[in-house]
Protein backbone atom coordinates (compact mmCIF):
# COMPACT_ATOMS: atom_id res chain seq x y z
CA UNK A 1 0.00 0.00 0.00
CA UNK A 2 2.86 2.21 0.71
CA UNK A 3 3.81 2.27 -3.01
CA UNK A 4 0.16 3.38 -4.76
CA UNK A 5 1.34 6.91 -4.49
CA UNK A 6 4.40 6.19 -6.61
CA UNK A 7 2.34 4.14 -8.79
CA UNK A 8 -0.27 6.99 -9.27
CA UNK A 9 2.34 9.75 -9.93
CA UNK A 10 4.29 6.93 -12.81
CA UNK A 11 0.15 6.93 -14.43
CA UNK A 12 -0.01 10.55 -14.98
CA UNK A 13 2.98 11.03 -16.35
CA UNK A 14 2.46 8.27 -18.31
CA UNK A 15 -1.07 9.87 -20.03
CA UNK A 16 1.29 13.31 -20.01
CA UNK A 17 3.42 12.11 -22.72
CA UNK A 18 0.35 10.27 -24.51
CA UNK A 19 -1.58 13.44 -24.73
CA UNK A 20 1.73 15.31 -25.36
CA UNK A 21 2.62 13.27 -28.38
CA UNK A 22 -1.80 13.75 -29.29
CA UNK A 23 -1.08 17.48 -29.73
CA UNK A 24 2.26 17.16 -31.72
CA UNK A 25 -0.04 15.21 -34.24
CA UNK A 26 -2.31 18.31 -34.58
CA UNK A 27 0.51 20.84 -35.80
CA UNK A 28 1.20 21.42 -39.20
CA UNK A 29 4.81 20.13 -39.86
CA UNK A 30 4.24 16.88 -37.53
CA UNK A 31 0.98 15.11 -39.01
CA UNK A 32 1.08 12.01 -39.79
CA UNK A 33 1.03 12.90 -43.37
CA UNK A 34 4.61 15.30 -43.21
CA UNK A 35 5.88 12.89 -40.97
CA UNK A 36 5.19 9.81 -44.09
CA UNK A 37 8.50 10.46 -45.56
CA UNK A 38 10.33 9.94 -42.64
CA UNK A 39 8.69 6.64 -41.60
CA UNK A 40 8.13 5.29 -45.29
CA UNK A 41 10.52 3.20 -47.15
CA UNK A 42 12.18 5.05 -50.00
CA UNK A 43 12.45 2.71 -53.02
CA UNK A 44 16.07 2.81 -54.10
CA UNK A 45 16.37 1.36 -57.93
CA UNK A 46 18.64 -1.58 -58.06
CA UNK A 47 21.83 -1.34 -60.23
CA UNK A 48 21.75 -2.72 -63.60
CA UNK A 49 22.78 -5.97 -64.36
CA UNK A 50 26.10 -5.96 -66.47
CA UNK A 51 26.44 -7.84 -69.43
CA UNK A 52 29.11 -10.54 -67.24
CA UNK A 53 26.26 -10.48 -64.19
CA UNK A 54 23.71 -11.87 -66.67
CA UNK A 55 26.05 -14.51 -68.48
CA UNK A 56 27.43 -15.74 -65.08
CA UNK A 57 23.16 -16.25 -63.85
CA UNK A 58 22.39 -17.51 -67.37
CA UNK A 59 24.85 -20.69 -67.13
CA UNK A 60 25.81 -20.58 -63.58
CA UNK A 61 29.28 -19.51 -63.95
CA UNK A 62 31.17 -17.23 -61.54
CA UNK A 63 31.13 -13.61 -62.43
CA UNK A 64 35.12 -13.80 -63.00
CA UNK A 65 34.76 -16.61 -65.64
CA UNK A 66 31.88 -14.70 -67.62
CA UNK A 67 33.54 -11.53 -67.68
CA UNK A 68 37.37 -13.63 -69.15
CA UNK A 69 34.43 -15.40 -71.77
CA UNK A 70 33.49 -11.40 -72.58
CA UNK A 71 36.72 -10.37 -73.01
CA UNK A 72 37.95 -12.99 -75.25
CA UNK A 73 34.65 -12.78 -77.57
CA UNK A 74 34.79 -8.97 -77.66
CA UNK A 75 39.03 -8.76 -78.41
CA UNK A 76 39.35 -7.87 -82.49
CA UNK A 77 39.78 -10.82 -84.64
CA UNK A 78 43.91 -11.50 -85.37
CA UNK A 79 44.50 -11.75 -89.60
CA UNK A 80 47.76 -12.86 -90.60
CA UNK A 81 50.05 -10.19 -92.69
CA UNK A 82 48.56 -8.81 -95.47
CA UNK A 83 52.23 -6.81 -96.18
CA UNK A 84 55.61 -7.67 -95.80
CA UNK A 85 56.87 -4.50 -93.85
CA UNK A 86 59.56 -3.05 -95.88
CA UNK A 87 62.08 0.29 -95.78
CA UNK A 88 63.79 2.79 -97.86
CA UNK A 89 62.30 2.73 -101.66
CA UNK A 90 60.37 -0.19 -100.94
CA UNK A 91 57.70 0.77 -98.24
CA UNK A 92 55.11 1.61 -99.98
CA UNK A 93 55.92 -0.86 -103.03
CA UNK A 94 53.31 -3.53 -104.52
CA UNK A 95 55.88 -6.32 -103.81
CA UNK A 96 54.84 -6.14 -100.00
CA UNK A 97 51.25 -7.49 -100.63
CA UNK A 98 53.07 -10.11 -103.15
CA UNK A 99 56.03 -11.36 -100.64
CA UNK A 100 53.35 -11.15 -97.35
CA UNK A 101 53.91 -14.82 -96.88
CA UNK A 102 57.44 -14.77 -96.68
CA UNK A 103 59.16 -14.49 -93.16
CA UNK A 104 62.95 -14.80 -93.73
CA UNK A 105 64.85 -13.08 -90.78
CA UNK A 106 68.69 -13.14 -89.80
CA UNK A 107 71.34 -13.07 -92.15
CA UNK A 108 71.23 -13.94 -96.09
CA UNK A 109 73.73 -16.40 -97.72
CA UNK A 110 73.50 -16.78 -101.83
CA UNK A 111 74.60 -20.07 -103.08
CA UNK A 112 75.22 -20.13 -106.91
CA UNK A 113 77.05 -23.95 -106.74
CA UNK A 114 74.52 -25.25 -109.24
CA UNK A 115 74.44 -22.35 -111.33
CA UNK A 116 76.99 -23.28 -113.83
CA UNK A 117 75.90 -26.51 -113.92
CA UNK A 118 72.01 -26.57 -113.79
CA UNK A 119 71.00 -22.46 -113.99
CA UNK A 120 69.83 -22.75 -110.54
CA UNK A 121 70.50 -19.91 -107.39
CA UNK A 122 69.42 -20.36 -103.99
CA UNK A 123 69.12 -17.97 -101.29
CA UNK A 124 68.90 -19.15 -97.70
CA UNK A 125 68.17 -17.55 -94.20
CA UNK A 126 69.16 -17.91 -91.01
CA UNK A 127 65.60 -19.01 -90.06
CA UNK A 128 65.24 -21.47 -92.47
CA UNK A 129 63.07 -19.73 -95.27
CA UNK A 130 64.60 -19.87 -98.81
CA UNK A 131 63.99 -18.79 -102.53
CA UNK A 132 65.22 -21.02 -105.15
CA UNK A 133 65.47 -19.64 -108.81
CA UNK A 134 66.08 -21.72 -111.85
CA UNK A 135 65.78 -21.22 -115.52
CA UNK A 136 69.27 -18.50 -115.90
CA UNK A 137 69.94 -20.97 -118.55
CA UNK A 138 67.01 -20.79 -120.42
CA UNK A 139 63.05 -21.10 -118.54
CA UNK A 140 62.31 -22.25 -114.98
CA UNK A 141 60.61 -21.72 -111.99
CA UNK A 142 60.29 -20.03 -108.54
CA UNK A 143 59.59 -21.25 -104.97
CA UNK A 144 59.71 -19.46 -102.11
CA UNK A 145 59.71 -21.25 -99.28
CA UNK A 146 59.23 -19.81 -95.41
CA UNK A 147 60.78 -21.05 -92.28
CA UNK A 148 58.13 -23.96 -91.16
CA UNK A 149 59.27 -25.36 -94.47
CA UNK A 150 55.67 -24.22 -96.11
CA UNK A 151 56.11 -23.23 -100.10
CA UNK A 152 54.25 -20.05 -100.09
CA UNK A 153 54.43 -18.68 -103.41
CA UNK A 154 55.59 -20.01 -107.01
CA UNK A 155 56.48 -18.11 -110.02
CA UNK A 156 57.87 -19.09 -113.43
CA UNK A 157 61.14 -17.43 -114.67
CA UNK A 158 63.29 -16.59 -118.17
CA UNK A 159 66.67 -16.30 -117.95
CA UNK A 160 68.97 -14.42 -120.58
CA UNK A 161 72.88 -14.52 -121.52
CA UNK A 162 74.37 -11.67 -119.16
CA UNK A 163 72.04 -13.81 -116.35
CA UNK A 164 69.75 -11.06 -115.81
CA UNK A 165 66.14 -12.91 -114.84
CA UNK A 166 62.24 -11.98 -115.14
CA UNK A 167 59.96 -13.76 -112.82
CA UNK A 168 56.41 -14.08 -113.24
CA UNK A 169 54.46 -14.35 -110.31
CA UNK A 170 50.62 -14.91 -110.10
CA UNK A 171 48.61 -14.61 -106.74
CA UNK A 172 44.62 -14.36 -106.21
CA UNK A 173 44.60 -13.34 -110.13
CA UNK A 174 46.77 -10.91 -110.04
CA UNK A 175 50.33 -10.92 -111.97
CA UNK A 176 53.73 -9.72 -110.76
CA UNK A 177 56.24 -9.27 -113.27
CA UNK A 178 59.92 -8.47 -111.67
CA UNK A 179 63.41 -8.26 -113.27
CA UNK A 180 66.35 -8.43 -111.76
CA UNK A 181 69.59 -7.55 -113.27
CA UNK A 182 73.44 -9.24 -112.79
CA UNK A 183 74.48 -5.30 -110.82
CA UNK A 184 71.39 -6.23 -108.26
CA UNK A 185 68.88 -3.62 -109.86
CA UNK A 186 65.62 -4.53 -109.39
CA UNK A 187 62.20 -3.51 -111.73
CA UNK A 188 58.84 -4.45 -110.44
CA UNK A 189 55.60 -4.56 -113.00
CA UNK A 190 52.46 -4.19 -110.62
CA UNK A 191 49.28 -5.52 -111.46
CA UNK A 192 48.14 -2.30 -112.43
CA UNK A 193 50.47 -1.46 -114.60
CA UNK A 194 52.87 0.91 -112.92
CA UNK A 195 56.31 -0.06 -112.99
CA UNK A 196 58.66 0.67 -109.96
CA UNK A 197 62.27 0.64 -110.44
CA UNK A 198 65.34 0.20 -107.64
CA UNK A 199 68.44 0.88 -107.65
CA UNK A 200 71.05 -1.79 -106.10
CA UNK A 201 71.22 0.70 -103.29
CA UNK A 202 67.49 0.55 -102.60
CA UNK A 203 67.91 -2.81 -102.37
CA UNK A 204 70.15 -3.33 -99.98
CA UNK A 205 68.09 -0.65 -97.73
CA UNK A 206 65.07 -2.37 -98.12
CA UNK A 207 66.06 -5.20 -95.49
CA UNK A 208 63.07 -7.06 -96.18
CA UNK A 209 62.37 -10.65 -97.03
CA UNK A 210 63.35 -11.89 -100.42
CA UNK A 211 64.44 -8.24 -101.54
CA UNK A 212 68.06 -8.75 -100.20
CA UNK A 213 71.26 -8.62 -101.06
CA UNK A 214 72.92 -11.99 -99.81
CA UNK A 215 76.83 -12.49 -99.73
CA UNK A 216 78.03 -15.68 -101.33
CA UNK A 217 78.19 -19.02 -99.93
CA UNK A 218 76.42 -22.32 -99.30
CA UNK A 219 73.02 -23.00 -97.91
CA UNK A 220 72.41 -26.29 -95.81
Amino acid sequence: MDRIPELLGEIERLRGRAVGAADDADQPGCSPTALRPLIEPVPVRAPALTQADRLSDKHGMSRRSALLILLVTAAPPVYGRRLLRCGGAFEKSCVRRLYHCFDATGSCTRDITQFFSEGVVTDCWQNGARITLSGFQGTGTAALRNSRGKTCLTGTTAGHPDTSIEITYRRHKRHYLIARTPNGAFTVTCPNGKVENYSPADVKAAGCGPIADCSFGTCP
